[in-house]
């Protein structure tokens, strides 16, 4: 059986559309900004306007950041560097000219770090990614920068869930869903949420776990992030199943997930929704209902092309088919189940032979000497 709490819970890719300007057509005399000249590579002149026009360059560093904090949360983690890096050279440059006051020195490494723990988070480096991160943390909080503080805590949080501190990373959450939501961020709150959620279902703490889910599907929605809406709403109904497996509440949010999934093309995660549905019915008792829930599945899973969560839907249509006294439709499911068994196998068999021979044409050393 399906495991709900795993399921559907992978890291979501998020999308945010926010730039150094508004969608609207500029003047081509319009003159460039600060940050436009900063991330052109044209630190002297970004510095001539600078000392030129110290108001351009207040509204620039916050301009500045708000741009690589929205690289960052896009995932575009190079041109976040690329953009890092542009940064601290302007900072350099107007601290070598004496003319600039009030360089934003903690909140650029701040952010380095944060960029260096996301990495290393990535590489599932989670201790050393949490103690570069608890430095990052020091340096928001000494710049005052509580959006380079919530992003931290973010991080942490996942640091630290990956190495099964569930509780600290309950708290490092928690507060950076606190923060963005004093910041009115409905993006970052919403993720920050939707991992809250996460760790709250792991600690089986179902009720909070649902309202976390929930916040962040509001959040969703209102920042126009539809599949984390709908992987929250999704979740919303793991967490009340979780507290009753014949929940109609929980299968209520399941079809709304589904809907909402199958309108954005993901057919995987519609797929798992409709497994779920078939579960609650077969607790119920329905198991006419469950067949026709289970079907659904497999299409939406057949579609999406996962085998493995397909044969497991046969398994567990067999197994009502069976309860149901239905022989011939449970040979049937057998028989589909074995059929993906054995395409798996080839697949696992294919991937290994290619492996094997990727190896056998690696250059080998010995003794000092590179061997073919």
């Amino acid at each position: 059986m399906i495991n709900r709490i795993l399921l559907g819970l992978g890291a979501v890719a998020l999308s945010v559309s926010i730039g150094l300007a508004q969608a609207q057509k500029s003047s081509p005399a319009q003159p460039a900004s600060i940050p436009d000249l900063v991330f052109q590579g044209k630190i002297n002149d970004a510095l001539k306007l600078a000392v030129k026009t110290p108001s351009a360059l207040d509204a620039a560093w916050p301009t500045l950041m708000t741009a690589i904090d929205t690289q960052i949360v896009l995932r575009n983690l190079d041109k976040a560097q690329s953009s890092l890096a542009a940064t601290r050279s302007f900072a350099d440059a107007c601290e070598k000219s004496k003319q600039v006051k009030n360089i934003p020195r903690d909140a650029i490494q701040g952010r380095l770090l944060r960029l260096t723990g996301i990495r290393l988070n990535d590489q599932k480096e989670y201790a050393k990614a949490a103690e570069i991160l608890k430095t990052a943390l020091d340096l928001s909080k000494k710049a005052n920068d509580r959006a380079l503080e919530a992003g931290v805590h973010n991080n942490l949080g996942y640091a630290l869930q990956y190495q099964n501190q569930l509780a600290e990373a309950e708290k490092e959450y928690d507060t950076a869903r606190q923060i963005a939501e004093e910041l009115k961020d409905n993006l970052r709150a919403s993720s920050s949420n939707f991992n809250l959620g996460k760790v709250l279902l792991a600690e089986m703490k179902f009720e909070e776990a649902k309202a976390a889910f929930k916040r962040s599907a509001e959040q969703a929605r209102a920042s126009t992030q539809f599949q984390i809406e709908a992987l929250a709403v999704m979740n919303q109904g793991n967490a009340a199943g979780q507290l009753d497996p014949k929940s109609s509440e929980a299968a209520q949010l399941w079809q709304e997930a589904a809907g909402k999934f199958e309108k954005l093309g993901d057919y995987l995660n519609a797929g798992r929704c409709y497994y779920f549905l078939a579960e609650n019915s077969g607790f119920k008792g329905d198991f006419g209902n469950t067949l026709a829930l289970g079907e659904s599945a497999a299409a939406l899973f057949d579609k999406s092309g996962d085998k493995e969560a397909l044969q497991r839907t046969y398994d567990f249509l067999g197994t009502i088919a069976t309860a149901m006294g239905m022989a011939e439709a449970a040979k049937n499911y057998a028989q589909k189940s074995e059929e993906i068994a054995k395409q798996l196998a080839a697949q696992k068999e294919a991937a290994a032979k290619k492996e094997a021979a990727a190896k056998k044409e690696e250059p080998v050393k010995k003794d000092g000497a590179i061997k073919k």
